[in-house]
């Protein structure tokens, strides 16, 4: 194409300089206006445009739609007729088709696009790098131009409503609870009658003696409950049979109990043994450690080697251990609960419903649940 177009350009000039007949000249000078225009032009646009995303790093849970933005600056002084734009998303499809587009741009202007992802696959992904294409408005001088500029998409496991059951924790804590054991003497409730056997602390001296009878302070129960999730993924500690859906579906369940956790605010903290090394985060609250967690859990990848033991990590006084995985063998699980602190109680999210968990029953400081393989119920509590 470049020496065909050499040809034609060099060949108007001949005729221009030695033939002197007023068509032939007049034929070649257009011709040599119409080539140097369009370089002039192709060169002008092509580095004038320039393409920025609106966001660094976008983040959605699996089974949803991801909106990615991006602007196109034009600072050339023409306009855009022919310019066609790509971006690079490997590993998720584009819902809506509109990650490649024609478009046209003013001089000196410019225009946002946006087009969406189908979130179909949880894990750390990459959006970029762009890709202009174009050419002046004849054809002969096109153009392509690369742009590094990347995001991070970091699509989430999938979260499904869960209730767990917390009967026990610590005392003074930000969860209401019916057991008057756990009042909190910082939080007031009420005045009731006085009962034989309160404490005469309780009593409140002043409205009792504006009454004429006996009368106790009440207090709200309050508590709060740290938590741990230990998750297995490792491979050989699942039947062949769905294994790669039952490891999705212990990631999700990880993933929904550390979203209610969160929620109710308290404090919890995250193990499992992964492909690229353990990941071993402590107890803490706030939606910074919910974040920390979810992201850990997008990138995890299964284990195929070794078989799962139960970590040596430090456990919080009076906390509770989320297992989650195929059940664990028995004398593996006596051997983790004897090495437990005081007051710090198990519970084994199963997903292997061809193994019966009933094995566990009777151990102490035990719960165990089942996995359902449907969306809409996540365990059976």
């Amino acid at each position: 194409m470049k020496s065909s177009l050499g040809f034609l350009f060099f060949g108007a000039l001949f005729f221009l300089l030695f033939f002197p007949r007023y068509s032939i000249q007049l034929i070649s000078l257009y011709t040599i206006f119409l080539f140097l225009s369009s370089f002039v032009y192709s060169r002008s646009v092509s580095r004038g445009l320039f393409i920025r995303h609106r966001d660094k790093v976008l983040r959605a849970y699996k089974y949803s739609n991801l909106e990615i933005r991006y602007t196109i600056r034009n600072n050339s002084f023409f306009s855009t007729t022919y310019l066609f734009v790509q971006d690079e998303h490997a590993g998720l499809l584009c819902y809506d088709g509109n990650d490649r587009r024609m478009v046209l741009i003013g001089p000196r202007r410019e225009k946002e696009f946006a087009y969406s992802l189908d979130c179909s696959r949880r894990g750390k992904y990459q959006a970029g790098p762009f890709f202009l294409c174009g050419s002046d408005p004849f054809g002969l001088f096109p153009w392509q131009k690369h742009f590094p500029d990347t995001i991070d998409l970091i699509v989430y496991p999938a979260i499904y409503p869960i209730q767990l059951l917390f009967p026990q924790g610590i005392p003074a804590g930000n969860r209401n609870i019916e057991n008057p054991l756990y009042e909190d003497i910082t939080r007031y409730r009420s005045l009731r009658e006085y009962i034989p056997g309160d404490d005469l602390r309780r009593i409140n001296w002043k409205v009792s003696a504006q009454k004429g009878e006996l009368y106790s302070r009440e207090y709200l129960p309050t508590y709060y409950h740290p938590s741990i999730i230990i998750l297995n993924v490792n491979m050989r500690s699942y039947s062949r049979h769905l294994r790669a859906f039952r490891i999705e579906r212990a990631i999700e369940t990880a993933a929904s109990l550390v979203s209610h956790i969160i929620r109710k605010g308290q404090d919890i903290g995250f193990y499992c043994r992964s492909a690229r090394g353990p990941v071993d985060i402590f107890p803490h609250g706030g939606t910074h450690q919910g974040v920390y967690i979810l992201e850990a859990l997008a990138q995890l990848k299964p284990v195929s080697v070794g078989s799962f033991e139960f970590p040596n990590i430090k456990i919080p006084h009076r906390s509770r251990v989320l297992y989650v995985g195929p059940p664990p063998e028995k004398l593996k699980l006596l051997s983790f609960i004897d090495r437990l602190p005081a007051g710090v109680y198990v519970d084994i999210y199963t997903v292997n419903t061809d193994q019966i968990p009933e094995i566990y029953h009777g151990l102490p400081r035990l719960r165990v649940f089942r996995i359902r393989d449907s969306e809409k119920e996540l365990v059976d509590v």
